[in-house]
């Protein structure tokens, strides 16, 4: 008897006599064999084709110049190691990576890009970089793939790049091991001049442990958002001075800034008999449309995603955990400003009694309550 090919041996029959020898070839799966002995059984069983994964970075996805993150940025292109850009979605993380990847590359560098939103994406991207550097097949030994990937990185010459985009459940970057112990599926590569770059929403340094190194990504300031709105809307959309109040009023998150540029520009493409009337088309109409409580200004679906992102951080972390209190005081800075400064506030104090005055993250709040909302 078999099961995908394989065969069972002859057994003895009664008398002395021997009986007849079962095999079966080709697919078996429910197919019954009946025998009177087996001696012994041999089952090969086809392992079930990969998903399809790809690991080319998505240079479909850049688009206007990136703004405000310009000492990151060349940090970045010099930096090796394990790197972790961390923050709330809409801040510009997979942005910055983009950039960086655009950088390698332009340099002669191979980059690979892995999606890490779910467990099957991330393997399957990882094991697709181990065939890219030399892993065969049919190499790797139940459980070693990680072992073997990383070895294989550490011998690479040169200048190379791994990005693992939207990696916000860390306990799928465990794999076969520990992330914070350095046994999972990222780790610090030991080749000199390789960086892997990881865009997330967790920045707890516990759960990383003490390989990476992690930048907390914050809002811009007015300036750095009226350049991405007038990178989007152009110089129609009002003065200087109404697009660095909007990006105030925006929080400085590049997504609704993005989204709030690309709202204006729509209008301003449409011949003015096809607008609706009050629609706002520069930024200082917009502004007022926000404060008149306007949410169908929301078209991109980014207050959307930043109140599932509060909801998510509640029931992971509970109401008055740092992350969950970060996420609510986006959302207050684009809906009342009024309330964006005792959100913030109350993101500082949680972070202070959590992690301890002088944490590099702590500082980091307490700059963007300085520069983000002075007064």
């Amino acid at each position: 008897m078999t099961g995908g090919g394989g065969t069972a041996g002859s057994a003895p029959a009664a008398g002395g006599g021997t009986a007849a020898h079962n095999s079966v070839t080709g697919g078996t799966h429910g197919t019954v064999v009946q025998a009177g002995h087996i001696e012994h059984l041999v089952v090969h069983q086809a392992p079930p084709p990969p998903d399809e994964v790809t690991v080319a970075p998505p240079w479909g996805r850049r688009g206007t110049p990136l703004r405000g993150r310009g000492a990151l940025l060349a940090r970045l292109r010099a930096a090796t190691g394990t790197h972790v850009l961390y923050g709330l979605g809409g801040v510009g993380k997979t942005s910055l990576a983009l950039e960086t990847a655009s950088a390698f590359a332009a340099g002669g560098a191979p980059v690979w890009w892995v999606a890490a939103q779910d467990s099957g994406r991330l393997a399957g991207g990882l094991r697709a970089v181990a065939r890219r550097v030399g892993l065969r097949e049919d190499e790797p030994a139940a459980g070693q793939t990680a072992d073997l990937l990383w070895e294989r990185l550490a011998a690479l010459p040169g200048p190379w790049l791994l990005v693992v985009d939207n990696a916000d459940e860390l306990a799928l970057l465990d794999g076969p091991g520990s992330l914070a112990a350095g046994t999972g599926w990222v780790r610090a590569p030991a080749a000199v001049g390789g960086l892997v770059l990881v865009t997330t929403r967790d920045g707890d340094p516990a759960a990383w442990g003490t390989g990476p190194e992690l930048h907390p990504l914050g809002a811009l300031s007015g300036a750095e958002g009226a350049r991405v709105l007038a990178d989007r809307a152009g110089e129609g959309a009002g003065p200087v001075t109404d697009a660095e109040l909007l990006a105030v009023r925006l929080g400085g998150l590049p997504l609704a800034l993005d989204g709030a540029g690309r709202y204006l520009t729509s209008v301003a493409e449409r011949p003015a008999f096809l607008r609706t009337p009050g629609e706002p088309a520069t930024y200082g109409a917009y502004l007022a449309a926000l404060g008149a409580g306007d949410v169908s200004l929301d078209g991109d679906g980014t207050l959307a995603r930043i109140w599932a992102v509060v909801e998510a951080r509640g029931r992971r972390f509970g109401p008055d955990h740092p992350d969950t209190l970060a996420a609510r005081f986006n959302l207050a800075t684009l809906l009342e400003p009024a309330a964006a400064r005792a959100e913030l506030t109350a993101v500082l104090e949680a972070r202070t009694r959590v992690l301890g005055p002088g944490h590099p993250v702590t500082a980091a709040t307490r700059a963007a309550l300085t520069r983000t909302l002075p007064g």
